[in-house]
């Protein structure tokens, strides 16, 4: 039996399997325009299914927030993505955006009502991240917007 392709504005989008490594080419590309109209073909049902997909255990918006491309970020949060959906390691969007120095995420988070001193699985907020990291700029950003600086949540650094 021959497996029937659709046509996406005259390119070919294989089937289910490889829809998903089509969609996160267009993330690693930071190409929101083509995912953008990827998403007009399909139902909502596929949406969902492509959405919360994961590609070696990282979410698209995990990977869009890891390589800083924030139109493809803000295309993903539109379309319903969680800013703080866990991967397999306890990272989430929100704190990679931190990790990595990626501000202007960081920003759109926030301006997404992302609550910035949401932790990780052992406790780490966006705050003690990027200041791990030497990401100033972000860290100036969170201590700018309230971000809890005097905090362990129940750890002790001596």
């Amino acid at each position: 039996m021959v497996k029937r392709a659709n046509v996406l504005r005259g390119r070919f989008v294989k089937p289910y399997s490889s829809l998903v490594n089509y969609f996160f080419s267009f993330i690693r590309a930071g190409n929101a325009e083509r995912m953008r109209e990827l998403c007009d073909y399909l139902t909502k049902s596929q949406w969902n299914r492509l959405r919360s997909a994961t590609l070696e255990e990282v979410s698209p918006l995990f990977l869009a927030a890891s390589l800083g491309h924030l139109e493809v970020c803000k295309l993903l949060v539109v379309k319903g993505a969680d800013v703080n959906r866990e991967s397999e390691d306890g990272g989430s969007p929100w704190l990679e955006a931190c990790k990595k120095g990626h501000l202007h995420i960081v920003e759109f988070f926030v301006r997404k009502c992302q609550h910035i001193d949401v932790t990780n699985t052992v406790g780490d907020t966006g705050l003690m991240i990027a200041s791990r990291e030497g990401k100033e700029n972000v860290v100036c950003f969170l201590l700018s917007k309230g971000a809890l600086a005097d905090q362990d949540y129940g750890r002790h650094f001596f």
